[in-house]
């Protein structure tokens, strides 16, 4: 019996682990899927969604190996605190993973004891490697990171943030609001609407002088950028795809003055490709109309990305890139950028750092998930150049726009 269940188990644990690397590794997922919209999408789902049944299973798992040998009311006691764990856990997952470090260091001081006791089974080692995965996968996100002085003059502080075309005047004077409260040096928008403007420019050009505002009002609302460092150079970037030529994008773009130095911030808003799966799952397309648009728009999504990166790359002085990159850390698009700047959550970001889906989703699941009022998506992003170093940044739960915002505090190395 107990060989049947170490070989059940090890299966189990194999091909959650198999997952994990086709969902989290671009190279192993395009060797075997080539090019392809679908599992690219699928995967951009799953990403941040894996981590939960192997996270909430670890405290099972502990408690099995230091359970052994333990009288029957002990064993009780402990699988009754497991329970607890994973219940607390399921109902804050966003909390339970920020804490998820003390489970894994309580892990595997358990795993070495287990090794040293001669009690460990076969799918006790396939489990490990799973939790090694996400480990490494999630890396720094796991640890509380070390927090400088944010008002220090030597920072910088650069939020990016898609605020949503609709949004009611109230919620963008909220967000005004909350921008005064946490007072960035440089804010990129995307997406807004006539009103939104009218709000950030009347509220916001005291303290924020130095503004670029795109002309083009697209269906996905243009983009800005807000500075209090004065601007040397500023421009609007058209990039035009074959695979939609009659809808470009407008990429923001300003040269800044700090410290000296002349900083390039570029502001993207990428075509989308995911959201037609999203529509697919909540029955809004048919599968042929999803499989042509989503191929059309993966492809025109990865265009978008490759011509901004022409420009960019390599990098000859320092460098912003922010934006709406409608793309996971586990994407080519991701990969294709972070090869020469580094990605401002995954080097001082602590949790999930996921910025959309909350807000979209959850009114279209049932209850029990929508109760969890969590993202599943991290595809807002601030890249940035090694003349930089991350502190700290932060995802921000406020007005209940479509996306949240992000703020990284950077340290010059010039």
């Amino acid at each position: 019996m107990n060989k049947f269940k170490t070989i059940i188990l090890s299966l189990i644990w194999l091909c959650i682990l198999c997952l994990e690397l086709i969902v989290w590794n671009v190279t192993i997922r395009s060797g075997l899927f080539s090019v392809n919209a679908v599992t690219d999408m699928g995967a951009s789902l799953l990403s941040d969604v894996i981590w939960i049944p192997v996270a909430l299973l670890l405290p099972f798992i502990a408690v099995g190996l230091i359970s052994k040998q333990r009288p029957i009311p002990v064993k009780m006691l402990l699988y009754a605190l497991a329970v607890c764990i994973a219940l607390a856990g399921l109902l804050y997952l966003p909390t339970f993973f920020r804490y998820l470090f003390v489970l894994l260091i309580l892990y595997f001081v358990i795993l070495l004891y287990s090794a040293y006791r001669e009690s460990l089974s076969v799918h006790h080692l396939f489990y490990t490697l799973v939790v090694l995965c996400l480990v490494y996968h999630y890396n720094t996100q796991l640890l509380p990171p070390v927090k400088p002085d944010a008002k220090a003059p030597q920072n910088l502080r650069v939020m990016s943030w898609n605020i949503g075309m609709d949004a009611e005047r109230m919620e963008s004077e909220q967000m005004v609001g909350f921008i005064r409260r946490e007072n960035p040096d440089i804010i990129c928008i995307q997406e807004f609407q006539t009103g939104q403007r009218r709000v950030f420019v009347d509220q916001l050009s005291d303290q924020y002088p130095y503004q670029k505002w795109s002309r083009r009002v697209s269906d996905y609302g243009g983009g800005a950028i807000l500075s209090r460092l004065p601007f040397l150079h500023s421009e609007l970037v058209s990039i035009n795809s074959e695979y939609d030529p009659d809808s470009p994008i407008t990429i923001t773009h300003a040269s800044v003055s700090w410290r000296d130095k002349q900083i390039d911030v570029y502001n993207c808003h990428l075509h989308h490709s995911a959201n037609y799966l999203l529509e697919q799952f909540m029955g809004k397309r048919d599968f042929k109309l999803y499989n042509h648009d989503a191929q059309t728009g993966y492809m025109r999504h990865r265009d978008e990305a490759r011509q901004l990166a022409s420009r960019l790359f390599p990098v000859e002085r320092p460098l912003i890139v922010t934006g709406d990159f409608n793309d996971t850390p586990n994407s080519w698009v991701y990969q294709l950028y972070s090869k020469y700047l580094k990605n401002s959550f995954a080097s001082a970001g602590w949790g999930l750092g996921t910025t959309f889906a909350e807000y979209r989703i959850t009114d279209k699941v049932p209850v029990p998930v929508k109760a969890e009022k969590i993202n599943i998506l991290r595809i807002d992003h601030i890249f940035y150049s090694h003349d930089f170093q991350a502190f700290e940044t932060q995802v921000y739960n406020t007005v209940e726009s479509g996306h949240k915002p992000q703020i990284v505090t950077l340290v010059p190395l010039f």
